[in-house]
């Protein structure tokens, strides 16, 4: 379940992604941080992460940045990115049901950070200080206004665990047998992913287990 655009359709959607999330803040209806957004970068925490967002109130959340890193997030989903001159006037215009509450946890985020040279390519080590919940990398204060943000939901673009199978892509019937001329690659793979999923690495999956399939087919197939 990947972050994506909360004014996203229902169903087929196509691309909805927000980028740009880990160098800001991501607050909730409750008006609290709820994810060390630098945890990793992008492409290592997006799918978990949407999941992560379902499960707040309301099923939502908001990215907040300011004017220095409006650059750094983009959306390619239907959804305007919103521009206020105070934090806690963006995210009413987002539709936080907890405004003040949220500019009150931008405002001891922002007093938690001590940065050093910020490095959006790399974990540059800029965390933050005595939060209850603490920023990894890329802690730098938004502090600076107008400041600007979207309002981002889950949602789910593919299957996320499937078919047990072995080695040779064959699917595993329920007692551990393999099931004869029936074949898994890519997504409807079993027992690679858990919880969270490296952006991309579903087409490696595709391609090694699509092969190793295909080479295992083609000699099942060469010896009837």
């Amino acid at each position: 379940m990947a972050l994506i655009d909360s004014e996203s359709p229902d169903v087929e959607g196509g691309a909805n992604r927000v980028d740009g999330y880990q160098y800001g803040v991501l607050i909730n209806n409750e008006g609290e941080r709820f994810f060390d957004e630098g945890e990793d970068a992008r492409a290592h925490t997006y799918a978990k992460l949407g999941r992560i967002i379902f499960e707040q109130p309301g099923h939502t959340a908001y990215i907040v940045v300011d004017e220095p890193l409006k650059d750094m997030m983009r959306a390619t989903g239907p959804g305007d990115r919103v521009e206020a001159d105070s934090v806690e006037e963006l995210l009413e215009d987002l539709g936080c049901k907890s405004p003040e509450v949220g500019a009150e946890t931008v405002a001891e985020f922002n007093a938690a950070c001590d940065p050093g040279e910020f490095d959006p390519d790399s974990l540059d080590g800029n965390a933050t200080e005595g939060l209850g919940l603490e920023k990894s990398n890329w802690a730098i204060p938004i502090d600076e206004p107008p400041y600007y943000g979207y309002s981002v939901t889950g949602g789910i673009t593919f299957g996320f665990g499937g078919i047990e199978m072995d080695t040779d892509g064959r699917a595993i019937d329920t007692v551990g047998r393999p099931i004869p001329g029936l074949y898994v690659a890519g997504n409807t793979t079993g027992g690679l992913f858990f919880e969270n999923y490296p952006g991309g690495t579903g087409l490696q999956n595709g391609a090694v287990f699509g092969r190793r399939a295909a080479e295992h087919a083609d000699g099942f197939l060469s010896e009837d």
